[in-house]
Formats: C-alpha cells, structure tokens, sequence
C-alpha cells in the first residue's frame, strides 16, 4: 500500500462506520478477486475488485485506489475518493455513486444513471482568496507559536538542542515512531470499534507535528534580531512556513527536505519529552 492512500483508508473506514446496517468490512490490498457476495463492505486500496456479469450484490464499493470494475449489478453504495471506477456495458449501479476523485470509465450501455452521479464541483481559488489564505494561516500559525514561545520558551529549549546537536537520534525515533505509530492507528482503524480511538490518535499525532514545527520556527528565530522568546519563535515559525511553500514546488528535493526536517523534529520531541528535560545521550564506561 503506497503511504499516500493512508489517509483516504482512515476516510473510507470512517465513512463505512457511519453506514448503518454495515457489520463487517474487507480491504483489498493487491491481486485481482471477486466480490464475495453480500459482505457488507469492500474498501479497495489497490489491486483489481470484480462485479462479474450476472452477479448481484448489495455490497458498498469504496474505491481509494487500484480498480473497481462493475459487469453485473451493484444495490450497495459506490463512493469513489481515487482509482478507477469502470462500468461495462452489462454493469448496472442502482445506488447513489459519490465522486470525489480519481478517474472513472462507463461504457455507453452501462445501466447507470447520471442522476445518482453525484461528483463536488471544485472551484478554483483566484490569487487572492489563495493570498488571502496563505496570509490568514500565516498568522493564526504566528500567533499559536507566539504564545507557545512566550509560555513554554525553556521547554522549546531542550527540543532545539536536540535538533541541532543530536540529528541522527532525533532522527531515528522520529522516522520509528512516525512508521510505527501510523501502522498502528490504520490497524485499529480495521476494527471500526476503535476506530474513534484511531483517530484521537491522528489528533494526537497532529499536535505532536504542530509541536515539532514550532520547534523548528524557534530555532530559526534564534537569528531574529529580537531577545523576546514569543517573538522569535513567532517570527522563525512564520519564516519556516514561507520557506516549506517555496521548497514544496521543488518536485522531490523539496518535498525530501521537508520530510527528513520534520521527522527529525518529531524525533527531538519524543526524546526530550515534549521538552520537559534535555536529551543526553548515553555514555559509554571508560575502558581500562
């Protein structure tokens, strides 16, 4: 599963446990297979899932990636957030089908009717309502890291420290515990019962990254002209956001640098304690 579909699979298991009457879920990974009869739902991650013709099913298609092909009649819901949807000219979707992306292919004498096609219309933003966006995150990101800088500046302290001086440990725990942590969220995600616990884990995780990133924005505030902590941080943070837009049209590089910044971050927050003490290494006995 490539890491880009993880979070449309957490978007699709919340979407199935919203569904009433859904008791038992099945996620297609690879290969290619049939639908097995009414199971309820089918998220389809990547592989290839097949309606064959002359089949009837009420099982829910969720497509996120891979192909979802349709030759005999689907009752259940069809929501497509990626992949490919493909519908031949014996298929037949009697339910709503909600588009929110991906590519999608019906044969003319497919039995589907465009009214219970249901795709978002997606305006595009003119330059400056995207200005004006950029400027509004720009400053509710600068005032959070304001307030953290200006109450928690010592804390921040120790996670610099280890950012700067200790890279490749920070940098370590930040990639094992980023991986490790994801898994286990999409796990339990699996089991819709602790899906509600899955994704207070995602929140928890999105603290931790906002944490880490105001971090960042401190250290670079250490170069502002300013001896205000809140101010420095605030600054540097805002400096950091600019600079990860730019670097984000860097194709590979820039989204590379991004990662390895971020992770090494993460790292430095886990290790100090979310800054509660500075990270010390462990020393080695002398040897006699």
């Amino acid at each position: 599963m490539r890491p880009e579909t993880v979070p449309l699979l957490l978007v699709a298991l919340l979407l199935v446990s919203a569904q009433p009457g859904v008791d038992t879920v099945t996620t297609v990974f690879d290969g290619t297979q049939d639908v097995p009869g009414d199971t309820g739902a089918v998220v389809v991650a990547d592989g290839t899932v097949t309606i064959p013709n002359n089949t009837r099913t009420t099982t829910s298609l969720y497509v996120i990636g891979g192909t979802a092909r349709i030759e005999g009649t689907l009752d259940g819901r069809l929501v497509q957030l990626a992949g490919n949807v493909t519908v031949g000219s014996s298929g037949t979707v009697t339910d709503q089908y909600q588009v929110f992306g991906g590519d999608r292919e019906i044969a003319t004498d497919a039995a589907v009717d465009p009214d219970v096609v249901a795709e978002p219309v997606m305006q595009e933003r003119s330059p400056i309502e995207s200005l004006t966006i950029f400027l509004l995150q720009a400053v509710i990101l600068g005032v959070v890291s304001f307030v953290v800088g200006r109450r928690y500046s010592e804390f921040l302290a120790n996670v610099r420290h280890s950012i700067r001086h200790h890279p490749v440990v920070s940098g370590t725990v930040g990639l094992l515990t980023t991986v490790t942590l994801l898994a286990l969220f999409v796990f339990m995600a699996f089991t819709i019962i602790l899906l509600p616990v899955s994704l207070l884990g995602l929140l928890g995780g999105v603290f931790v990254y906002l944490y880490a990133y105001i971090s960042i924005g401190s250290m670079l505030g250490q170069w502002m002209p300013t001896d205000k902590p809140g101010v420095a941080t605030a600054a540097g943070t805002v400096l950091f956001f600019m600079a990860s837009r730019v670097l984000s049209f860097l194709p590979i590089v820039g989204e590379s640098l991004l990662i390895a910044v971020a992770v090494i971050a993460i790292g430095a927050v886990f290790i100090t304690y979310f800054g509660l003490r500075e990270f010390q290494p462990p020393q080695l006995p002398p040897v006699d």
